[in-house]
């Protein structure tokens, strides 16, 4: 039952034209990686974050805690902030800021830039 469900779900997301296919960003830099799902209903949003930290490789999916507070694809500005709701688990809080083809991540007390790419 909860097949069919999800199978019509998915067939009138597609039917009605409302979502198009999703895209990935990347933000990496001294073993801080931030994958970033981007989906488009009428704009570009951030769905999803994955982050991986020297603690943990594997990385965490994170569907929530972040907020994006600027995402201007034209402009190419992104900021994101995650605020960890668990002391002492991965990631901890950060702070991405995005200009341009510059990146920063404030994370863990240390602030680390690299090149962003806005490729999708």
């Amino acid at each position: 039952m909860r097949i069919r469900r999800l199978l019509a779900f998915c067939f009138l997301t597609v039917w009605s034209g409302a979502v198009s296919a999703t895209g990935t960003l990347y933000f990496g830099g001294d073993g801080y990686d931030i994958f970033m799902e981007i989906g488009h209903v009428d704009q570009p949003v951030v769905a999803s974050l994955k982050v991986s930290t020297p603690r943990a490789p594997a990385g965490v999916l994170l569907r929530e805690h972040f907020k994006t507070e600027v995402f201007d694809t034209e402009a190419r500005i992104l900021k994101i902030r995650f605020e960890q709701q668990t002391p002492g688990q991965e990631p901890a809080s950060f702070t991405l800021d995005v200009d341009g083809n510059e990146g920063s991540l404030a994370i863990d007390d240390r602030l680390i830039k690299a090149p962003f790419g806005w490729e999708m």
